[in-house]
């Protein structure tokens, strides 16, 4: 079923790219030079079972997902900028590592009527990327059109050695709230797996001082589905601690994905303009998890 999907997917993602230079307002040029940037982590926890450092961001209490990394962004006078960033912990380095360096590595420029171009190795778009973020070298186009905003990336995988694409359209309400609709074509796009196309939701809903994250995939093969659904609440205190609660849920007929029930809660602590600390503990597969750790942001 997905092959016979796939030129309806391809042909989706040809249609919205173009969309890049649809008129919109003219984006104000961002300061020039070079800035350095620092984002990294450090904790404990026993998601392996026995207690353990981590020095990457653990994502659902059961594994690790954000890389600590550390860079430099350099914006020019023609509006165009880099980006180079090199992972430092695990993810990018460690015996069992599941990506390659580096973390980032791209150049951006403008086009017309508030459209942008990247090239290079860049984090593609595909719904909340609440399981989907992962960063591939390809070509990508951000933009807004009549109050939507687009984002479409031709990318390559490394681990299957094919080509990917994607495209996300999305709209944003001046409440906070929003939605988006993604579709991906080509095998490997998710993280090298056997599926070879997914659709995707995300929305974001704000109800007072409650602000709700939800996202869910399903992605394609001859194989067997991978289904994946994910409900973040987070709650804005009006003071230096955020507390949320999470569930995730992940189901992969092929086998290809390990299948996640998580069930989460934590808080993070502003201890300083650029460290947070982040106490959290939950059930992930049946069993009690807990974790603690720092993160730095400059």
């Amino acid at each position: 079923m997905s092959r016979r999907m796939l030129p309806l997917a391809v042909a989706t993602f040809v249609g919205l790219a173009p969309l890049a230079a649809v008129a919109g307002p003219e984006p104000e040029t961002p300061p020039m030079g070079p800035v350095f940037h620092l984002d990294a982590y450090w904790g404990l926890s026993n998601m392996t079972g026995a207690v353990r450092r981590h020095i990457d961001g653990q994502w659902a209490g059961a594994m690790v997902a954000y890389p600590s990394k550390a860079g430099l962004d350099w914006n020019m006078a023609d509006g165009s900028s880099a980006r180079v960033s090199l992972g430092l912990g695990d993810i990018q380095n460690g015996a069992d590592r599941c990506c390659q360096q580096p973390e980032e590595a791209y150049w951006s420029g403008r086009l017309p009527h508030d459209g942008r171009v990247w090239v290079g190795k860049r984090y593609v778009p595909f719904a909340a990327q609440a399981w989907e973020y992962e960063a591939k070298w390809g070509v990508a186009a951000d933009t807004t059109v009549g109050g939507l905003s687009l984002s479409s990336a031709a990318a390559y995988d490394d681990g299957v050695r094919r080509g990917n694409a994607y495209a996300r359209l999305g709209k944003k309400w001046e409440n906070g709230s929003a939605a988006g609709l993604s579709i991906g074509a080509g095998r490997g796009l998710l993280f090298g797996s056997v599926h070879d196309l997914a659709i995707g939701a995300d929305a974001t809903r704000r109800l007072g001082r409650c602000t709700l994250v939800g996202e869910a995939l399903e992605a394609m093969s001859s194989q067997g589905s991978f289904r994946f659904a994910a409900v973040t609440a987070e709650f804005d205190t009006r003071t230096r601690y955020a507390p949320y609660l999470s569930w995730i849920y992940g189901n992969d007929a092929s086998g290809d994905n390990t299948n996640l029930r998580s069930a989460t809660g934590g808080v993070i602590i502003g201890a300083s303009k650029t460290l947070t600390v982040e106490p959290g503990a939950g059930v992930v597969n049946g069993k009690g998890v807990w974790w603690m750790q720092c993160r730095v942001r400059l």
